[in-house]
């Protein structure tokens, strides 16, 4: 075992290679899952972790704790009924068993938007450092991040700087409203100083003191200021926890200015104590809900699940907002390039796009190498569309990328084919993956019970009498499907009978009956 006293950065041999991987992170991980989780009894035989040595590692070998991780970030992702618990069996997990809960953590956290390239359930089970890290912080920033918005903080309205639109603002990802926030109050404070980074601008801890003081004057004061560097992240530390902020990250985490944990440390500062007075302006709240409730909440999903999609092809680029990281072309040529290998011709295309013209002679090779490369209709949409942003339309474009992704490839099969083939196998019939039925989930848990019978249990499918009873069945199947693949459509798109969404996890399911 590592001594992670003594050392930094830990590196070890595998078979790809030598990785190296933080000691400060699997630290502050262990705390960050021991105080998030410690109180759930089904992981009581792993937790707490000893965040000294390597246990972080061993305790994601089960795959439950990965789940249980997942739940806490984004609630309801995972149906825990599907989940093998070992308290349940009372006895230790099978490898099956094992290899379920992995894949159901993996492919859910794909789902939720994890980039899961390179990691894979098996790199779980053996507990690989590096890429256990890697998934580990990202759901952390899932957990820390998720409302960091104005939905969930409309007094975030106040960060905006002169003459900027509140649709970017809307647009910044959560690191940089964070840094907004923490220099919108050091100005309030009176500082002079500002924030550029989680690295250099914080290692001192003065920006941190002042930062306290001002959101806390009745819990913190500007007394740090004239300790030690050392002393006074140690006291801002415990500013913090003043705050409700457990300690997770050690003082030499400041001190060293370690960029990923000091953006988590003040994430954590922002969700227990934002210190922003609420908006009580008519004008700027009706102008809020015009610009939150313009988008269509079904539309939304499948944007979601469009992008966490293209983030885990493993191409070069990646997307945060899909309507405005399409327009230039280049993500979608890289996207059409992995699909069909050739298919782009890269000495023609426009890979730093600085204009509208250049843009949309990109957009404009996506439109025709879709048709004719690939042989997909696209009816009534050019280069343009994508260019503007136009959201049905990207959304057009994007549900024929995907769909090519997964039966396009195999010659002379289609919807109706994939149709034929789930009702035979199912046992039972719908018309079509509009089918009002659907909405039950019913037949969706006898098709992946026809696959594999051991990924579900129809012991906990009920008759979908209500909505009640239609959203636990969707949850369940959801969760069961992705023992065998990632499924991105979410409860919600099943009771709504969202036809390509409901198609995708259906022409997946195929892929794994043939594979």
């Amino acid at each position: 075992m590592a001594d992670l006293v003594t050392a930094d950065v830990q590196r070890v041999e595998g078979a790809a290679g030598t990785h190296s991987y933080s000691l400060e992170e699997t630290k502050a991980f262990a705390n960050f899952i021991n105080n998030n989780l410690g109180s759930d009894e089904a992981l009581k035989d792993l937790l707490p972790l000893n965040p000294m040595d390597e246990s972080l590692f061993s305790s994601v070998h089960d795959g439950t704790l990965l789940c249980k991780l997942l739940n806490f970030a984004v609630p309801n992702t995972i149906d825990e009924r599907a989940v093998n618990w070992p308290h349940k069996k009372n006895r230790a997990l099978n490898n099956f068993e094992i290899g379920e809960n992995q894949n159901i953590a993996v492919n859910s956290a794909k789902a939720v938007g994890c980039s899961t390239v390179n990691i894979g359930a098996e790199d779980m089970t053996a507990g690989t450092p590096h890429l256990v890290l890697g998934l580990v912080w990202q759901v952390m920033k899932l957990a820390l991040f998720s409302e960091i918005n104005l939905t969930h903080h409309p007094e975030l309205y106040r960060l905006l700087e002169d003459g900027e639109e509140l649709s970017d603002f809307m647009k910044l990802p959560a690191e940089h409203i964070l840094i907004r926030w923490f220099n919108f109050h050091l100005a309030a404070a009176g500082w002079e100083r500002r924030v550029k980074d989680f690295s250099g601008s914080i290692k001192d801890g003065e920006n941190y003191t002042v930062l306290l003081a001002q959101i806390a004057p009745e819990q913190c004061n500007r007394s740090p200021l004239s300790m030690s560097p050392e002393d006074r992240a140690e006291a801002v530390i415990a500013g913090a926890a003043k705050l409700g902020v457990e300690r997770f990250i050690q003082p030499s985490d400041i001190t060293n200015g370690i960029s990923k944990l000091n953006l988590a440390f003040v994430a954590a500062l922002f969700n227990n104590w934002p210190a922003l007075e609420v908006i009580e302006s008519e004008e700027q709240l009706r102008e809020l809900r015009d610009v939150l409730d313009e988008d269509d909440e079904s539309m939304g999903r499948e944007e979601r699940a469009f992008r966490n999609w293209i983030n885990n092809l493993g191409i070069e680029g990646s997307v945060d907002r899909l309507f405005d990281d399409l327009r230039d072309g280049v993500i979608l040529l890289q996207v059409l390039d992995h699909l069909k290998p050739g298919c782009v011709e890269w000495k023609k295309v426009n890979k730093t796009p600085n204009n509208t013209w250049k843009k949309s002679e990109n957009c404009n090779k996506v439109i025709d190498i879709i048709q004719n490369s690939l042989g997909m209709k696209l009816v009534g949409i050019d280069g343009n569309n994508l260019v503007e942003g136009h959201k049905m339309y990207t959304l057009a474009v994007m549900w024929r990328l995907m769909e090519y992704h997964i039966v396009g490839s195999v010659s002379g099969l289609d919807e109706k084919g994939i149709l034929s083939w789930a009702n035979g196998r199912a046992g039972s019939t719908i018309g079509s993956f509009r089918a009002k039925e659907l909405k039950t989930s019913k037949w969706l848990a006898d098709l992946l019970f026809a696959i594999d019978n051991r990924v579900i249990d129809h012991a906990e499918i009920n008759e979908g009498a209500d909505d009640e009873e239609r959203m636990a069945n969707a949850k369940y199947v959801i969760t069961a499907a992705r023992k065998l693949c990632t499924v991105y459509a979410l409860p919600e798109d099943i009771l709504e009978v969202k036809q390509k969404l409901i198609f995708h996890m259906v022409a997946t399911l195929y892929t794994v009956d043939h594979e």
